[in-house]
């Protein structure tokens, strides 16, 4: 985590490592530490690492740690982008459509973009 740290802060691009987290068994032990840490630290990350971290904690982090993760960030008025939000309510729906769904559905509602991003990460 200490090594991935300030290169989140500098919103670096291409950051070593990260998308190994969750393309790479043998990263799995790391991913389970560092996920959650990050994505309660950095929500708001460059895109495509936002995406590679959210991946890493589907695959390994505590699944009702990350839900409750997602609906803080979820709640928060301003805390990430448009697109960004559309990844935390994916990630939430993916475990817990139940509580999410009719959430996740008025928010992408009519929004073409937000529709392409929502599926985009949840197929890939």
């Amino acid at each position: 985590e200490s090594f991935w740290r300030p290169l989140f802060k500098k919103r670096l691009k291409n950051i070593p490592g990260v998308h190994e987290l969750h393309q790479q068994e043998y990263m799995a032990g790391v991913a389970n530490r560092i996920c959650l840490p990050l994505l309660k630290d950095f929500p708001n990350c460059r895109e495509e690492d936002l995406r590679d971290l959210l991946r890493s904690a589907l695959l390994y982090a505590d699944h009702q740690e990350l839900i409750q993760l997602s609906n803080d960030i979820l709640n928060r008025k301003s805390a990430v982008s448009k697109s960004q939000r559309v990844l935390w309510f994916a990630t939430a729906f993916m475990l817990d459509p139940d509580t999410f769904s009719d959430r996740l559905e008025r928010y992408i509602a009519k929004d073409n973009t937000k529709t392409v991003t929502l599926v985009e990460f949840i197929m890939r």
